[in-house]
């Protein structure tokens, strides 16, 4: 009966052991950060760049997107943004397409200004996301504590030129994007924003070098 006890005990005892660790490891990994994402006024829009070139006698031109962002990590853990990209349905080039159009995929890009706008006689200038600031000299990790909010502009310029109905669909002066945020734990989260879509003369009043970035990093062939 003794032996019966004592084997009974221990059978308990490791029992309650794993269920603690069990336990323990669920709260851990539960700890992660959820990232809330509100998309804001300002610097944000989607525009299309024309470029002197031509794809089979089309146009060519360059899709940029620019998201002015407040994110919150309402989570259990901290940590810190380590990718960001942006996606758009480009538009069906034919009826086939229409109910079958891709999403197109931008990494983020650095620009080569500081966003800003010029209010009456003063400037506002616009934070970077995650970009040094060339005018301010901030230098922002992008981390979040739990209940933290990060605000700043990220921005996307596509690297190859597209031609023709390589775009943003656009319904009403808008266009519906996907927003795809990495954090450091690897985890992924999704968030789909509706922006504006804007000319390109309308969107270099927040900087006069957008669509540049890899124009800038090319340089001109002698003629």
């Amino acid at each position: 009966m003794d032996r019966h006890s004592g084997s009974l005990s221990a059978l308990q005892f490791l029992l309650t052991l794993a269920l603690a660790w069990l336990a323990g490891a669920w709260r851990f990994l539960r700890q992660r950060p959820k990232l809330i994402v509100n998309v804001m006024p300002g610097p944000t829009f989607s525009t299309i760049i024309p470029v002197e070139d031509t794809y089979l006698g089309n146009p060519a031109h360059r899709n940029v997107i620019c998201l002015y962002l407040t994110i919150l990590n309402r989570g259990s853990a901290g940590g810190a943004i380590d990718k960001i990209k942006v996606s758009f349905r480009r538009a069906p080039t034919s009826s086939k397409d229409f109910f079958n159009s891709r999403w197109v995929s931008i990494a983020e890009t650095v620009a080569l200004d500081d966003f800003r706008v010029d209010i009456g006689e003063r400037t506002k200038i616009f934070p970077f996301l995650r970009q040094a600031s060339r005018l301010t000299e901030s230098n922002r990790s992008g981390y979040l504590r739990v209940g933290a909010a990060l605000k700043g502009t990220a921005y996307f310029e596509e690297e190859n030129l597209s031609y023709g109905s390589h775009r943003p669909v656009t319904k009403g002066g808008h266009t519906r994007v996907k927003l795809t945020l990495t954090d450091t734990f690897g985890c992924v989260s999704h968030h789909l924003l509706t922006i504006p879509e804007l000319p390109i003369e309308a969107a270099r009043k927040y900087g006069m070098h957008i669509g540049e970035t890899f124009a800038s990093l090319r340089p001109k062939q002698p003629t």
